[in-house]
């Protein structure tokens, strides 16, 4: 039996950790909330009671020859595991994976939940990638973790930088999560363009012309990896991320061919081939030679922080967060901008030593970024999202916030256009 193909980092995000790169594995915290939390106990709970609600009015498809042909090949993977298969009437194009095993229930039962568009829109092939999709989430035992109760910040909200670092390694776990389980569908169905198309279909809910879609996601994929920007990367950051790496996985597979998934090599390749397409759009998540980059977002970041004349104690712990997170050693003048700050809130303000200290900045930080190759623009989207999290940190962006990210995102080496900052605040939910 050849390996189950994963993403590396999930494991490392998830219990390994890594000491050099400063990361604590989420799960030490989440062992903390398990143990301490009884909010948590009472609202899975209700999130059991919410899933039978949920599947009372679909149908069970378990028996429909589709569905009963891809359990049954999935038995080869783990032969007891019990698949419950529903399908709702939705509107737009769903499929979901939950389970009763969580922190309270002790019952092994999986569901995976469709819309009808399962059955009406995709071919077998496609129909394969998303059941095998949903089902790595129960094989990686991912559906034990509390994701979207934790990220809603429920009732066991911290503000402890140990916490916010929590939040950020379980946030990069979900993106590697979801790339592991892209793989097994990969692995499973060995056609990477059938796995992309039901991703495509099942994110954007356009199902004509599929084929158009995913031309232009690899056109703007051969942009990305030659001239390191790309318009789609704007956005949909994790879905482009997700083709990318479907596409060269796939094409490596059927040059060294599925039989050697047996061998560490072949294995290793895999991993050094998505580390690669990784880089190009959450860099942060490989923190290899990161630290730089994170010093950017630090110094930048102060300057968004006081553009509205205030300098809350979110934003500098953010700023805090993002340099122990990067293992980067900046620190933070809190008097130097304390003290532009009550020039700015003079009647009338003087601007004049803020200008000075975001000209200096943006300057310093231009000249560190470099220059772009033979003219091409340099993307700096991963930046601009950290930006607009240190600014949205007092739950508020505001417009003076956004003028200062635009304007360093309109240079020359860049050139966002407004648009193209108001399509990153939007995206801001996709991490």
């Amino acid at each position: 039996m050849y390996k189950i193909l994963k993403y590396k980092w999930e494991d490392i995000y998830f219990n390994l950790g890594n000491k050099e790169l400063n990361i604590q594995p989420i799960i030490v915290e989440l062992e903390k909330l398990k143990h301490s939390q009884a909010a948590i106990d009472k609202r899975l709970i209700h999130n059991e009671m919410k899933v039978h609600s949920m599947t009372r009015p679909g149908v069970k498809v378990n028996h429909m020859r589709r569905v009963e042909a891809i359990i049954k090949d999935l038995s080869r993977y783990y032969k007891d595991i019990k698949i419950s298969v529903y399908v709702l009437r939705r509107d737009l194009p769903e499929a979901f994976a939950t389970s009763k095993t969580s922190f309270v229930s002790k019952d092994n039962e999986y569901i995976i939940v469709l819309s009808q568009h399962f059955f009406n829109y995709l071919d077998i092939d496609e129909a394969k990638s998303v059941i095998a999709h949903e089902f790595a989430h129960f094989y990686h035992n991912h559906t034990s973790v509390p994701c979207k109760l934790i990220l809603n910040k429920f009732s066991f909200q911290k503000s402890t930088l140990d916490y916010k670092k929590f939040i950020y390694n379980l946030k990069k776990w979900r993106i590697c999560k979801e790339i592991s389980a892209d793989l097994f569908a990969l692995q499973f169905t060995k056609k990477w363009d059938k796995v992309a198309s039901a991703l495509i279909k099942y994110s954007t809910a356009v199902f004509q012309d599929t084929n158009l879609l995913l031309n232009g996601f690899l056109e703007e994929f051969h942009l990305l990896k030659n001239t390191g920007n790309s318009e789609g990367l704007k956005e949909h950051p994790l879905l482009l991320l997700r083709v990318m790496i479907l596409h060269d996985v796939g094409k490596y597979l059927q040059r060294v061919g599925w039989d050697n998934l047996s061998n560490d090599k072949v294995h290793n390749e895999v991993q050094n081939i998505i580390d690669n397409c990784v880089s190009k759009i959450y860099p942060e998540i490989i923190q290899t030679d990161f630290a730089p980059i994170f010093d950017i977002i630090h110094q930048l970041g102060q300057v968004v922080a006081i553009s509205d004349g205030e300098l809350d104690d979110q934003e500098i712990e953010y700023l805090n967060f993002i340099c122990s997170s990067g293992n980067s050693k900046a620190t933070i003048d809190k008097n130097m901008l304390e003290s532009i700050c009550k020039q700015l809130n003079l009647k009338p303000p003087i601007n004049d030593e803020f200008k000075k200290f975001k000209k200096n900045t943006f300057e310093k930080v231009i000249k560190e970024i470099g220059d772009p190759l033979n003219g091409e623009k340099i993307d700096i989207s991963s930046i601009i999202r950290h930006l607009l999290y240190v600014a949205k940190q007092d739950n508020e962006i505001t417009k003076n916030e956004l003028v200062t990210i635009f304007d360093f995102a309109k240079h020359d080496n860049f050139a966002w256009n407004k648009s193209d900052i108001v399509q990153q605040v939007f995206n801001l939910g996709q991490d």
